[in-house]
Formats: C-alpha cells, structure tokens, sequence
C-alpha cells in the first residue's frame, strides 16, 4: 500500500486496487475511488489532475469524474515505485530505467530515456533542474531534468604497456554501498550507506562535506543495514533511529568541541620500546569523532616529513585511515615519526605525533642522555649497536647534531629529521650506533641552538657532547 500526502488529505492505493482519501488531521474517510487495474505505486498530483502508475506499465492522467485525459504505456515495464514532478514533467523509475513523460502531450510523450543498470530500486530525488540516483555499485549520480544526460564523471588513469590510459566513468564514487535514494538537504544531498555510514555531498558538484559514522554497540560489529527507516528532515536538523540502539540529531548549528580522537595507533607500542622491520606492516590509527564526524578530504599523513597521504587509504567502515607498508620497502635503523592531521566539520582539528623505533637487533643496550645546561652525562662510551636516547628537560627547544656532516649524512646522527624546529621540552630523540663504527672512533655532536660545532677531533663551545666507541 502506498500514499500520498496533499495539504489536508491522504491517498491511499490500496491491495484492492483502489484509491482511498483520508482526511489528514482527523483521518476521517473522504472517498473511494476504483483504479480499475493494478496499483503498486502512490499517485500523484499534476495540477488538478491526478496521475496513475500501473503495475502494467500504463500511465494515466485522470480528473475528478476519473475521465482519462492522458495515457501512456511504457514496454515491459513493471511500474512499482511512486513518480517524481516537477509540475511539468513526469520522472518514472523501473528496473534499470529512468523515463520523462511530458504528461500533456499525448503523441509525443516520451522525453529521454536514461539506462542506470546498478540504480537503487526507489524514487529518483528530483530537486530543481536535477535528478539524483544513488547506485547499487557505490556511485552517486546527478542527471539533467530536461535532457537527462548525465552531469558527473570521474576520470581515472591506469599504465598499460607502459602507457597511460585515461578513461571517465559516469557518476561520483560514495565511500560505500548506498541503502537509499538521496534526500535533499538544503544545498546538499543526504546519502546513507552501509555499515552506519552517512555522507553529506554538495548537490551542484558532488563533492564530499562531512562524513558521519554511528559507533558501533559494544561487542558488535556494525551491522550493513544500519538505520531503522529513513531519517526526518527538519531545517537544519536531521533524526534518525540506528540499530545500536541510540536515536541520533545532527544539526548544522550543532556545537561541536572536541577534535578527532585517535585510537589503535600503528605500528602498535613494542613492550621493548622498539619494533623490527617484519613486525612493521602498517602506518595508520582508527580516527573517530563521534560529535561531528569527519571531512575525509582533509586527512594528510607524512613519515619523516615526507608525505603519504595519495598513497594512505582511508576505510570509512571501520574508520581505519592507513598505509601499507610494500614488502621491498626498507626502514633505517633509528627513530621514526608518524603525523597524521584531520579535521571534522567544525575546523577543529585533530593531530597525532606518534614516535617510534625501528632496530634489526632483538637485543640492545639503552643508554638515557639529558638535556639540561648540559649534556648529562656529557662524555659518553658506548658499544655499537647501542640505543641512545636524548630526553629534553631544558624547558626549551633543543637540538642533536653531529659537528661532522659525513656522520649526519651517512648515519643520520641529527634530530632535525625528525624534529627540524628543534626537540621540544619533555620529548626525547633516539639514535642507534652503527655496528660497523670502529672501537676507539669519536662522534663530536652541538645543539645548533645553544652550541658550536668542533672540528671534529675536539668539542666546541656552548652545549656539546662527545660519544666514544668503546668494547661491548
């Protein structure tokens, strides 16, 4: 049974092929009106007329007296959803087709035909000059009402026999499977999707805004069908009901304070305070914002200062925003730095520094340098092999640099990598002695901020060290 609500009545098509008008507020009835065939979808109102979508295929304008001033049989079509109007025209949805009928015309009333072989199986959204289909395989597309060509395209480009091949594919990619048509939100479009997922896109361009996702019950995976019903609409406020048992409101005006949380940080803490290169398969962390949701177009994630972010992939099903790590791809021994920046709707934005170290070595010394007036302790003997870790408790930035560059170049003696404004108060750097330094060898090292490089045979001034390469 489907309906159809006008200002103060209800139509109602019902299982006994028939039109029944309730009156909206009291419910009282007003009429029934026979269909004379089968009706699985609600009619609706063109003018003072009313249009009738049967099962058969047939289309009907009929009047008061139910006097057919209109018809028109679609071929091999089975007419099961409710059309869409402008006032003007007439957008039906069957199987794989979209059709426009020009219900005045009666010998010529067919406007364009548009295929969408993976289309949802509801109602276009009609809205203004546009038409919006969310399709099965997870694209998003937006027709033009009047000629019903096609208005998005993605362009893509993949290497084949050393050549590059650009091809464009009709329709915009959504971070997954729809469970609906989309619903017009003000200058946007309201798109719900598998597992808990709802996007919100610019309806001119298609571009992605905010993307929300429902949290997932305690112990439960997030089921695909993630909504009881479709939400309601009102201003700028969304409700809806989710299957985690919560019924949520978002609101444009909605505050939202806290930035994105990050959580299951990868490569996951070592108990040793290191991790081996064959434990080392992603970078990444879980991002969640349970307040605003996040804008996937602002997410970036660097290594070392070097950038990954058009190589990270982001899974917005579970929230996972990573990057595989390729086999042949080889760490250095020695400190490492992830950041990851995102930002949710309202600009706040959430930041991750994680630090981590790298070594091929199970078995390691540890040896702790302060950062005080001084390098404590300021001469050190170490074997190599040995993990250094200089921990800034100055209160100011600091930095860690050999007084030879062959040593910054060639073993990556200098905390600037990782830290190029300076070691800031409380963090610590960490550095690994090579294996193949000779015993008795000397690595002469300043703070560039509070220091002066030697000549490399003696210290220099201000706040320097020296390491000896002592027997292990």
């Amino acid at each position: 049974m489907a309906r159809l609500v006008l200002i103060r009545l209800l139509l109602f098509t019902s299982k006994a092929n028939s039109i029944e008008a309730l009156e909206r507020k009291t419910g009282k009835h007003q009429a029934t009106t026979d269909a004379r065939d089968k009706l699985q979808a609600a009619p609706i109102f063109f003018g003072r007329s009313l249009i009738l979508p049967y099962a058969s295929g047939l289309v009907k304008r009929i009047d008061d007296n139910h006097d057919t001033h209109w018809a028109f049989q679609l071929p091999d079509a089975v007419l099961s959803l409710t059309p869409v109007t402008d006032g003007k025209s007439l957008y039906l949805s069957y199987a794989n087709t979209i059709v426009a009928l020009n219900p005045l015309n009666q010998n010529k009333p067919a406007i364009w035909i548009h295929y969408t072989p993976d289309r949802q199986f509801e109602p276009v959204t009609l809205d203004g000059q546009r038409l919006y289909i969310a399709g099965q395989s997870g694209r998003l597309f937006s027709i033009d009402a009047a000629t019903g060509k096609d208005l998005w395209f993605t362009t893509t480009s993949k290497t084949k026999d050393e050549k590059t091949i650009t091809e464009q594919q009709v329709g915009l990619p959504l971070y997954a499977t729809p469970i609906g048509a989309p619903i017009v939100f003000g200058d946007s479009l309201l798109v719900r999707m598998e597992s808990g997922l709802m996007g919100l896109y610019d309806k001119n361009t298609g571009a992605i805004q905010w993307l929300y996702r429902l949290k997932s019950p305690d112990s439960v995976s997030m089921p695909k069908t993630a909504y009881m019903g479709g939400p309601a609409i009102e201003g700028d406020d969304v409700y809806f009901a989710g299957m985690d048992g919560n019924v949520y409101h978002l609101s444009a005006k909605a505050p939202g304070k806290d930035p994105p949380s990050f959580d299951i940080v990868y490569p996951l803490t070592a108990e040793k305070g290191y991790i081996t290169p064959d434990k080392l398969d992603y970078l990444g962390a879980l991002i969640q914002d349970e307040g605003c949701g996040l804008v996937p177009t602002q997410m970036t994630m660097s290594l070392d200062g070097a950038d990954l972010t058009k190589s990270a992939t982001f899974d917005p099903t579970s929230g996972f925003f990573y990057y595989k790590i390729p086999a042949k791809e080889q760490f250095r021994q020695g400190m490492h730095r992830l950041v990851i920046n995102c930002k949710d709707p309202r600009g706040n934005i959430g930041l991750l520094n994680k630090d981590f170290i790298v070594t091929t070595t199970s078995a390691r010394e540890r040896v702790v340098v302060a950062i005080r007036g001084e390098f404590v302790p300021k001469h050190l003997v170490v074997a190599p092999g040995t993990i250094i870790s200089w921990r800034n408790e100055s209160g100011n930035l600091r930095t860690i640099v050999a007084d030879v560059k062959d040593y910054v170049k060639i073993t990556h003696f200098s905390s600037d990598d990782i830290y190029p404004d300076g070691l800031p108060d409380g963090e610590q750097w960490v550095w690994f002695v090579p294996n193949n330094l000779e015993i008795g060898s000397t690595i002469y090292y300043h703070c560039r901020l509070k220091g002066q490089a030697g000549d490399g045979a003696h210290l220099g001034q201000g706040l320097v060290g020296v390491i000896e390469i002592g027997n292990p």
